[in-house]
């Protein structure tokens, strides 16, 4: 944190730092339901980069030596957002999350996440849109055929999803010229309507702006599994999945 924070890439922690944890108990099972500092720790020893096929077993030998079956089983269930339809190596990951977790309700909860992504895959037919913008006019999908289609599910109360906004603009500003439309839909509650309408001008926001039907639970939302938001998607111009878990405007990559 020290080197993050004084942007200082050359400093080190001096010698013997880490000898406090020299015979720490990770698995304390009283300890990690009462102290989320002693949680943060466990959850940073043993939870590695899970990104790719060695990140994801080298987790997962780890975790599947804890004795506690509860924080086994509670740092299983904070994969849930990393588990994604455009994860490389999805099929791996939910048998490793099958095999090691002992939670009958959260087996069943990953196993319908499973079976939703599998559908989500990259090649597939991507699932419809038809919203109304400001003006009470529906768009869909099927009108975009011809473009490729980046998708952002946001909403007006999502902090992270207003910082997406400046770079979302500067996105839509360097291929304007391009055959790609550029769709934000909005997951507010209708009663939140105006506030959709305001931010909208206050942020002089650009590209194709819809407002879902019926938020969390709009056909979209759900036929893509988002249980998290911002959520970024990419369409092919024949309105297939090319990520159904695509990078934020703001990731260098």
């Amino acid at each position: 944190y020290h080197l993050y924070l004084s942007k200082d890439e050359n400093f080190v922690v001096s010698d013997g730092f880490y000898s406090e944890f020299d015979g720490f108990d990770y698995d304390n099972e009283e300890d990690y339901a009462n102290f989320s500092s002693y949680k943060t720790i466990v959850t940073n020893h043993y939870v590695t980069d899970i990104s790719d096929l060695d990140g994801l077993d080298s987790t997962f030998t780890r975790i599947q030596m804890i004795e506690s079956g509860m924080i086994k089983n509670d740092l299983l269930n904070s994969f849930r957002y990393s588990f994604s339809p455009a994860h490389p190596e999805l099929e791996h990951f939910y048998a490793l999350m099958m095999e090691t977790s002992s939670d009958d309700d959260f087996k069943i909860m990953i196993t319908e996440k499973f079976e939703k992504y599998e559908d989500l895959t990259a090649g597939n037919d991507s699932p419809e849109f038809s919203y109304p913008n400001k003006e009470g006019e529906m768009i869909s999908l099927e009108d975009l055929k011809g473009k490729l289609v980046y998708v952002d599910v946001w909403a007006t109360w999502c902090g992270p999803c207003k910082r997406e906004i400046p770079f979302l603009k500067e996105l839509t500003t360097e291929y304007e010229d391009k055959d790609i439309a550029f769709v934000s839909i909005s997951i507010d509650e209708v009663k939140d309507y105006d506030k959709w309408i305001a931010m909208m001008s206050e942020k002089e926001m650009e590209g194709i702006q819809l407002f879902a039907d019926k938020d969390w639970k709009s056909d979209f939302v759900q036929a893509y599994a988002i249980e998290g938001i911002p959520r970024f998607i990419l369409i092919d111009k024949e309105g297939k999945i090319i990520s159904a878990d695509a990078s934020r405007p703001s990731d260098p990559k």
